[in-house]
């Protein structure tokens, strides 16, 4: 199964073009400005270095929030129009488990945490058996103090937000392990695995419901609420 995924729910671009869990080809950088400039182009960079072409693909994937509130957005609504030009099948993937699942094969607690800003972050907490979830807590957002669920066990922090507040957590939490960066990141392959095990197990074509996974307003949302 050839899979397409797409992540903008923060400053990285990440795209990457997996067949049966094998990377084709792979893009990550820090865009410098809206992803809306620049997705379309290395979509096809990216079929261009596999020697694909969009017709091929079986599936796509595309990461659905929590982050960044334009560039989920500017991720879900590409991926729904190419997925719709093509007639091919869409799902989405959370942000929160694709940072998650890098550490699936850990038999320690796992907090996700995405950087919500205004002094907060998105976050839920994993457990994995053998490679498969056991169990997720609902995805919130709160400031980092206020998170001290499983405060006594070995936690694996990771995501964007995760040395944004280490001192916080450092206070929160008695035993934790911050990953190195290139494994904090969210990574495209593993929203590629994702989504193909989620639509292998229910066969859901979520193109023509899926929305962006935001949790809390934005702040236009909130002015407007406030007027009124």
């Amino acid at each position: 199964m050839l899979v397409l995924a797409a992540d903008t729910a923060a400053e990285y671009l990440n795209l990457a073009l997996c067949e049966d869990n094998n990377v084709l080809s792979k893009i990550s950088f820090k865009n410098r400005g809206t992803h809306s400039k620049n997705i379309i182009s290395n979509i096809e960079y990216c079929y261009c270095l596999a020697g694909k072409s969009f017709s091929d693909t079986d599936l796509f994937a595309v990461c659905t929030g929590p982050g960044n509130f334009t560039g989920v957005r500017i991720g879900v609504s590409t991926l729904k129009g190419i997925s719709f030009a093509l007639n091919k099948p869409l799902t989405g993937v959370s942000s929160l488990d694709a940072s998650a699942y890098v550490f699936r094969y850990s038999n320690k607690k796992i907090l996700s945490v995405v950087d919500a800003r205004r002094g907060e972050v998105y976050y839920s907490f994993y457990t994995f058996e053998n490679g498969i979830l056991a169990e997720k807590t609902e995805e919130s957002v709160a400031k980092p103090e206020f998170i001290k669920d499983y405060s006594n066990e070995n936690i694996i922090i990771s995501g964007n937000a995760a040395l944004l507040y280490k001192d916080v957590f450092d206070l929160s939490f008695k035993k934790i392990y911050y990953p190195p960066s290139w494994m904090r990141e969210i990574k495209p392959e593993v929203v590629c695995e994702i989504g193909m095990n989620k639509f292998l197990e229910n066969k859901t074509d979520e193109k023509f419901g899926l929305i962006p996974n935001y949790i809390r307003r934005s702040n236009a949302e909130e002015n407007i609420k406030k007027k009124h």
